[in-house]
């Protein structure tokens, strides 16, 4: 059985099935919703929603430890209590592709994956401390505040990561620099930041794109990096931007800048 898409406005969801081979269930009631799947030969599994689409507002209490042969998984806003994720180890010996979106864990995450290529952190609050094990993995995905968790990182082949930052997105910022040491096989990496202070961007298209001075004497945390971009959005529609004296009575809208930064440059 191919893909099966679940949208449900009850608040317990039971699904069985040893023929499907991916779920994705989406449910809209207004509390938080219990769901249970058995689906022992289910590849991919999707819960809450997608990145690019609606997604629901429920919570979501899972359990999928059945589903031994999962290699992609999405999770937005599920409720990982008393459910130890390093288990996924010895659960999910084949996933490849791991999503956590506005999940809950409480404040400590420890992942550990043998053949994990892809991993997405995306608003998971709770966090204090992650240690992620993952020695195949190829690229990491995070939106979050990077002096807020002490992450602790063992992925030898990681080759792309990606950014995205609040108030602490200066990329000179010492949590960001401490964040980036533990990507150091990263060979390209992206900083992402939405609607920051409007002088920080000048800075950015001035010489100032260049390590600061106080920061040359610092080993590189970045010593593999070939391609540092860092991407910065504006909305110019806010009277805070800042940039209405740039005469553009259009109303505004959402600009976003790209600055590279040559491998020469450290």
């Amino acid at each position: 059985m191919g893909m099966v898409v679940w949208y449900s406005l009850s608040a317990k969801i039971e699904i069985s099935s040893s023929s499907l081979k991916a779920l994705e269930v989406i449910s809209f009631a207004e509390r938080r919703t219990r769901l249970q799947v058995e689906a022992m030969n289910l590849e991919s599994l999707g819960v809450g929603g997608k990145a690019d689409k609606a997604r629901s507002c429920s919570w979501y209490d899972i359990d999928f430890a059945s589903c031994g042969q999962l290699r992609n998984l999405e999770l937005f806003g599920a409720i990982f209590k008393g459910v130890c994720v390093k288990e996924f180890r010895s659960r999910f010996p084949l996933l490849e592709s791991l999503i956590f979106y506005s999940c809950y864990f409480g404040e400590h995450i420890e992942l550990v994956s043998q053949h994990l290529k892809r991993f997405v952190l995306g608003r998971c609050k709770s966090i204090k401390n992650a240690i992620i094990d993952t020695p195949n993995l190829r690229s990491f995905w995070f939106d979050g505040p990077t002096d807020k968790c002490t992450f602790c990182v063992d992925a030898p082949k990681l080759s792309k990561t990606t950014i995205i930052t609040g108030d602490d997105w200066w990329p000179w910022n010492y949590s960001i620099c401490n964040f980036l040491a533990n990507l150091a096989s990263s060979e390209k990496v992206t900083l992402y930041a939405e609607y920051p202070p409007v002088y920080m961007c000048i800075q950015l298209f001035s010489s100032s794109l260049l390590i600061p001075e106080q920061y040359t004497y610092w080993r590189p945390p970045l010593p593999s990096v070939k391609h540092l971009e860092f991407e910065v959005a504006l909305d110019l529609k806010e009277p805070s931007c800042g940039m209405a004296t740039l005469g553009d009575d259009r109303g505004g809208g959402l600009v976003v800048f790209n600055f590279c930064v040559d491998r020469a440059m450290f």
